[in-house]
């Protein structure tokens, strides 16, 4: 695989076409804030007919004797995963804690309210507005374009979508030129990759770690491509994925600056110094717009206000956001400890001040009811990459000695091995590896050995491979399950609550209790509502919402959902 051919194919096409629409996304709306025009409905389409404009060059270029027929297919499918994205986001609300304290809130702020955060920084008045003004705001811009479109705030998270389908085809065209890979078994590896747990716990969320994961899928799949070819495509590729990621979260500017520097490292090394000095240049120019025109706020509004860039993470009077979210225990242990004890634990989403659990460690391939019912959450602090990781995790180990032993010489020349190994110092970079919506890219390890391991021909290493792939499908498959459940029954009691809010023709007394940003649902709802607060006790709560309500008379008894009868019905309730 180390003289692959990395030419365009209908993967690659669909692939590059979405992270181009991503991009100009990023890039139209920082365009707008540096003129001080507030973002409005025409930002999407022109957004859309720009991506339209690069597709058609782009099948100009490579598909010339075809170029008509190749770009009315690839926009067709382009359109149709935007707006497929758009739809079944809106059709599920966020049930995060941080979705809906305050990255709903950044998108409310730029959405509805025309907040520029260029020029100006939210009041204290709004919800959560350090967190807003200071960290990046590449996610909550994106969808802040949707929503100015479509007036449906959860149809922003439709970015989730269309990354986790971008990095499947990108990593499906690479894997396509593989000599040792059957037609069927990269499709397998490309939806192993690309189903991230932590993109696939998050998809219905405005979450920003599973767009990381997929993005960071995309940069991986840019950097092996360019390990080959320097075109100009993926170069350009390669840019805009430097663009958005440095702008998802602070976590995201380390990650990229390491998978750039073994890039360089590794073009340095074998003497490919046209396509070092390309990919340093590109890199360059990429990260100066990241950080001065797409990222100015927060990067250069936080350096000449506070004078750091990390604010408020670090610097003056830094905010402690770890040791209150950390487990019992965790704060006094090395990151080794922790990493370990997380993984070879039972799922669980625990922290200090959270409940009175602590880690549990398990044997591999168990599970209970804590597993399993934590699956529905969104960012598992514990064993946070599903229920059979752990096992994954040492026949990973028994591979790699398996190719130590057998292929140690071939091993240490693949430039994949190279990969492998960058991933997994990028992931122990951060104390807090143990934590999986911090380090998604390690899900990417166990699945670039299970490909070293092609060249594997001892029998006895067979049911090994074929139990890791087993795994990897069964985990991945139990928590989508879990997920689709929570997200369609949650979505389902949510709307049911707010239709019999309207039809009780009252204004509803609300306590949102940091949540404010759930205010969206009664206005997209039609429902008067009046903000007080509420101490009692006897109130309605949302659905996985901090958001209380007190009624002066009992709702009306509306037709149940049929999703919700059945549930009622399996937990015995009527």
């Amino acid at each position: 695989m180390d003289k692959l051919k990395t030419g365009p194919n209908l993967f690659y096409s669909i692939g590059f076409g979405l992270v181009g629409f991503v991009g100009l996304t990023s890039l139209v709306a920082a365009f707008s804030f540096a003129l001080n025009i507030p973002l409005s409905f025409w930002h999407f389409p022109i957004t859309l007919c720009l991506s339209l404009i690069l597709n058609y060059y782009y099948c100009k270029q490579f598909f010339k004797a075809t170029k008509q027929s190749v770009f009315v297919k690839t926009s067709a499918i382009l359109l149709a995963i935007i707006f497929l994205s758009i739809i079944i986001s809106s059709g599920f609300y966020d049930l995060s804690h941080d979705g809906q304290e305050y990255h709903q809130e950044a998108v409310y702020q730029m959405g509805h309210n025309h907040w520029g955060p260029f020029y100006s920084l939210l009041p204290s008045s709004v919800n959560e507005d350090l967190w807003i003004n200071h960290y990046p705001k590449q996610s909550e811009t994106s969808a802040a374009v949707i929503y100015t479109f479509t007036h449906q705030i959860e149809s922003g998270k439709a970015y989730n979508w269309i990354l986790l389908i971008a990095s499947f085809c990108l990593i499906a065209a690479f894997l396509k030129q593989h000599p040792n890979l059957s037609p069927k078994k990269t499709i397998l590896l490309s939806l192993l990759f690309a189903l991230n747990p932590v993109a696939m716990h998050q998809v219905f969320t405005y979450l920003v770690d599973g767009q990381l994961a997929s993005l960071l899928l995309c940069l991986l799949v840019a950097c092996l491509l360019l390990y080959h070819s320097a075109r100009w495509d993926i170069l350009l590729l390669f840019g805009f994925i430097i663009v958005i990621a440095i702008n998802i979260k602070f976590t995201a500017i380390v990650f990229t600056c390491i998978f750039i520097l073994f890039l360089l490292l590794l073009l340095f090394l074998n003497k490919q110094m046209r396509r070092f000095w390309q990919v340093f240049v590109t890199a360059a120019i990429s990260t100066f717009i990241a950080v001065i025109l797409v990222g100015f706020n927060p990067f250069v509004i936080n350096t000449l206000r506070f004078q750091n860039v990390f604010y408020p993470l670090f610097g003056k009077h830094p905010v402690d956001i770890m040791t209150f979210t950390s487990p019992p225990g965790f704060p006094e242990k090395n990151r080794v400890e922790k990493f370990l004890i997380s993984t070879f634990s039972h799922t669980d989403n625990i922290d200090i001040n959270k409940n009175a659990r602590v880690p549990t460690l398990k044997v591999p391939l168990t599970f209970n009811r804590v597993d399993i019912s934590e699956l529905s959450s969104p960012d598992n602090r514990i064993a946070g990459f599903g229920i059979f990781f752990s096992a994954i995790f040492l026949l990973t180990i028994v591979l790699l000695v398996a190719l130590l032993f057998d292929k140690r010489r071939w091993l240490f020349k693949s430039y994949l091995t190279g990969f492998a190994a960058m991933l997994i110092f990028s992931v122990f970079m951060l104390e807090e590896a143990w934590w999986a919506r911090y380090v998604p890219q390690l899900w990417f390890v166990p699945l670039l050995v299970l490909i070293l391991a092609e060249g594997l021909t001892a029998k006895w290493i067979t049911p090994i491979k074929n139990l890791t792939y087993v795994l990897l499908f069964a985990n991945i498959a139990a928590s989508m399950c879990v997920i689709t459940e929570t997200n369609i029954l949650k979505t389902a009691e949510i709307n049911y609550q707010l239709n019999q809010f309207k039809a009780s023709g009252e204004t509803i007394k609300v306590d949102f209790n940091f949540f404010e940003a759930n205010r969206v649902r009664f206005t997209e709802h039609g429902i008067p509502f009046r903000q007080v607060p509420i101490l009692d006790s006897a109130v309605l709560h949302m659905p996985y919402s901090l958001a209380v309500i007190k009624a002066s008379k009992p709702l009306p008894n509306l037709p149940k959902p049929w999703i919700i009868r059945i549930a009622n019905r399996l937990k015995g309730v009527k």
